[in-house]
């Protein structure tokens, strides 16, 4: 298709689990080659997190939070996202990068030099 955005609406809901899987391959595949923005709308936070540069949570139609899967994560807007997200492996989000921080510079006082 010509257009710039692609809508997919519960794509991949009635599929089994590993079909289901296949197709977020294939569409990340997909996506990487049309470079394409898709907005995919799920109930699924596991494939959001999998599938998502950028998630959307809502709450009776409106945006709560809008972020990275990080973000979401480690950054929870309110309650609802905080308890929405509370079951998630945060090892299938995070990575060491978002974890570590770099290291600030120490100068010792005094005595010897210890690394």
């Amino acid at each position: 298709s010509d257009t710039d955005i692609l809508l997919m609406d519960e794509a991949f809901s009635a599929l089994d689990p590993l079909i289901r899987k296949d197709m977020q391959d294939e569409l990340l595949e997909l996506q990487e080659t049309m470079k394409k923005t898709i907005i995919f709308i799920t109930h699924d936070l596991d494939e959001a997190l999998r599938i998502g540069d950028r998630i959307a949570l809502m709450k009776d139609g409106h945006i709560i939070q809008i972020g990275s899967p990080e973000e979401i994560m480690v950054n929870p807007a309110n309650e609802y996202v905080e308890r929405f997200v509370e079951d998630v492996d945060l090892s299938k989000v995070l990575t060491a990068a978002n974890v570590l921080k770099r290291a600030e510079r120490i100068t010792p006082d005094r005595g010897p030099r210890v690394a």
